[in-house]
């Protein structure tokens, strides 16, 4: 009989056991299908934070790309174009300013003798009467205004891949601007750089190219006020925009 009970005590022991194990074999199931659905969860939630954050910079992308093209066709419909005909030079002006054309081709004496097909004249006139007269083809000197519209300061500036100056000149017996001109030397009374593709037999060199802005006999603007000069940005911008 004690040999029956002992028996019996072992089989429930085993039933127990068998009981806590297939217990313990569901909890790790569960565990493990826990920890898989937190994984995937958080693994489709990283894959959709990243999408949107992808869509995100191609729409930021996109928004700037939008600006950098209302900003280049406002620019386009603010200023024109311009080519010169002999000397291939090229210049953005205002598209409220004039263009005059004035350009001559060469007479048979002086195509032959120099070697020069024409000469550029251009002038831009802003809506106040502000010039800005372009001149390529030169073969003379160039003509100093009087001693007494003398130099009042010089701005050295950048462009057409070279350094220059900007030098001011002021009127005849007065403290006002009269012309503002490019030169290739602070002391320079005029505009006297080179046309690149106006070649002279004689030197082998460009003839003269002149760019000058004149204010009108009426203005009265100093050099104390040409910081905020709006014809003086323009004229600036212009030059900035000289290419060939």
């Amino acid at each position: 009989m004690e040999e029956y009970q002992q028996v019996k005590q072992e089989l429930n022991n085993k039933k127990s056991n068998k009981g806590l194990i297939a217990t313990l074999v569901i909890l790790i199931i569960l565990a493990i299908a826990a920890v898989s659905g937190t994984w995937y969860y958080m693994n489709n939630k990283a894959k959709k934070d990243k999408k949107a954050q992808e869509e995100q910079i191609q729409q930021l992308q996109k928004q700037i790309e939008d600006l950098k093209s209302q900003a280049t066709t406002t620019q386009s419909s603010q200023t024109k174009s311009y080519t010169t005909k002999y000397d291939k030079l090229k210049f953005s002006y205002p598209a409220n300013w004039s263009l005059t054309d004035n350009s001559q081709s060469s007479s048979t004496e002086v195509l032959n003798t120099y070697g020069v097909v024409g000469t550029d004249n251009v002038t831009l006139k802003s809506q106040d009467g502000f010039e800005v007269i372009i001149l390529s083809g030169g073969l003379g000197g160039f003509a100093c205004p009087p001693n007494s519209a003398q130099k009042i300061v010089s701005e050295k500036v950048n462009i057409l891949d070279g350094s220059y100056f900007l030098n001011y000149l002021k009127k005849e017996n007065s403290n006002n601007i009269d012309s503002i001109f490019i030169a290739t030397k602070p002391e320079q009374c005029a505009s006297d750089l080179s046309s690149k593709n106006l070649i002279t037999k004689d030197t082998g060199k460009g003839a003269i190219l002149s760019v000058t802005a004149k204010y009108p006999n009426n203005s009265n603007i100093n050099i104390d006020q040409l910081k905020n000069d709006s014809d003086l940005k323009d004229f600036k911008n212009l030059l900035q925009s000289l290419s060939y």
